[in-house]
């Protein structure tokens, strides 16, 4: 029993250091993402979606990572938006309708 807590230990060291090495290098790290999610381009955005970014309500921040979500029940944007030291997600749908 202490050889597997020992060994999940050791995986579990190893990971963060991995991590925050990536980090410090500012090399970003792959994360398993569900099958529903799919990286798109900003500029394919409904253009009721951009309008919104663009928007008294968003002012200042920039998109850095758009992602395609596809359930059973819906389908919308997740919007990575950052400002300064800030972070921010959005979820949209295609008629620009908060999820």
């Amino acid at each position: 029993m202490k050889k597997i807590i020992l060994a999940c230990a050791a995986v579990a060291f190893m990971t963060a250091g991995f991590t925050a090495k990536a980090m410090y290098n500012n090399t970003p790290v792959a994360v398993a993402e569900d099958d529903n999610k799919t990286q798109v381009d900003p500029a394919t955005l409904p253009d009721a979606v951009k309008a919104t970014l663009a928007g008294d309500a968003y002012k200042g921040w920039t998109v850095s990572n758009v992602w395609l979500v596809k359930t059973a029940s819906a389908e919308y944007y997740q919007i990575e938006l950052t400002k300064e030291n800030q972070k921010n997600t959005v979820k949209l749908d295609k008629d620009d309708k908060t999820v």
